[in-house]
């Protein structure tokens, strides 16, 4: 049994759009307004990228077969769909082996994109299946296939999650699209996640202003980074209180957190901002007038160890990752009640 568009649609997760072309099923963590605003910007191609998306439902089938095709979504080249078997890894796609890049810079390895596939052997019985799609690349299903006269029943979740940010919310550079700290925490909340970051992003008041076509139950923020490197002190300050009075006015009643910049390798270098500790400082002086923003600081939540960043500088790897989520999750879970 193939999956139609339709039911594609009803088991989507983190997919403003999920729409049918030649090629296959394609799915869209954008809105339509948000993809215009993104099109005529240097990151129109990294908003193609599949972060957040998964596909979640039960079924009794004891196969489950996908064909997907992947092309570029960032400057990344690796990528990995995960099958999820009952909250368990059973499972993946994915166009790198292990072993060749645990304990390496990894980033800037080339990986060889294109048509892949695999084939899974499930358990008897209704069972829960999760398949999340890869942060790194533009996936695109080709098909899915159940056994024929399977069970299919679409899952939904309660507490919704818009994530804005950068490189690090986007995924980079988790090996594993489940192990980033944005599909981690969604998971700890038990919630759907629309990942609206994008690598090398800085505050743009006009994303903010693009309100989502339904209510969040939490919003997280986590720019700053990029701003520092490439910014000048006045167009920082501009944005950064404009994206945060936009938020405000659209979820006056949303908790949202505002995430300060982790550490970076080259903190102490001096750029036309000024110091990096300024980009916290604003920040946290921005978000003050507002009762719903909590500002978390993020220079020390992951230990300040190079072998902790998978370009070991910058962005975390797995481990990293897992140190960030957990931090995450605890400052949350102050604030937010289920």
């Amino acid at each position: 049994m193939k999956l139609n568009l339709s039911q594609i649609q009803c088991i989507a997760h983190g997919a403003h759009k999920v729409w049918q072309e030649d090629d296959g099923f394609h799915l869209s963590r954008f809105t339509d307004e948000e993809l215009k605003l993104y099109k005529t910007t240097p990151y129109a191609q990294k908003s193609l990228s599949t972060s957040g998306i998964k596909l979640c439902f039960k079924t009794n089938s004891p196969t489950l077969k996908l064909i997907v095709n992947t092309i570029p979504g960032t400057t990344r080249t690796y990528f990995a769909a995960e099958v999820f078997v009952n909250g368990e890894r059973f499972g993946c796609i994915k166009n790198f082996e292990d072993e060749l890049v645990l304990g390496k810079q990894y980033p800037p390895m080339q990986f060889k994109l294109g048509k892949y596939e695999g084939e899974f052997d499930l358990s008897q019985g209704e069972k829960v299946i999760e398949i999340v799609l890869p942060w790194s690349v533009n996936l695109i299903i080709e098909s899915i296939e159940l056994a024929d006269n399977s069970t299919l029943q679409s899952i939904e979740k309660n507490i919704k999650l818009l994530a804005f940010g950068d490189s690090i919310t986007h995924g980079y550079d988790a090996l594993y699209p489940s192990n980033s700290y944005a599909e981690r925490i969604s998971k700890k909340l038990c919630a759907e996640i629309y990942n609206k970051a994008i690598g090398g992003e800085v505050f743009i008041p006009s994303l903010s202003a693009l309100k989502v076509p339904f209510s969040p139950d939490i919003i997280t923020v986590a720019y700053g980074t990029n701003d520092w490197n490439c910014c000048d002190r006045y167009v920082f300050q501009k944005n950064c209180s404009a994206f945060f009075e936009n938020l405000a006015k659209n979820y006056p009643d949303t908790p949202i957190f505002a995430i300060t910049p982790l550490w970076r390798k080259e903190h102490t270098d001096i750029r036309p901002m000024g110091e990096f500790s300024f980009i916290e400082e604003y920040i946290t002086k921005a978000c003050s007038k507002y009762n719903n923003i909590t500002v978390i600081r993020g220079f020390d939540i992951i230990p300040h160890d190079e072998t902790l960043f998978a370009d070991f500088r910058l962005h975390p790897n797995d481990n990293g990752f897992d140190i960030y989520s957990e931090y995450l999750y605890k400052e949350i879970s102050k604030t937010f009640r289920r």
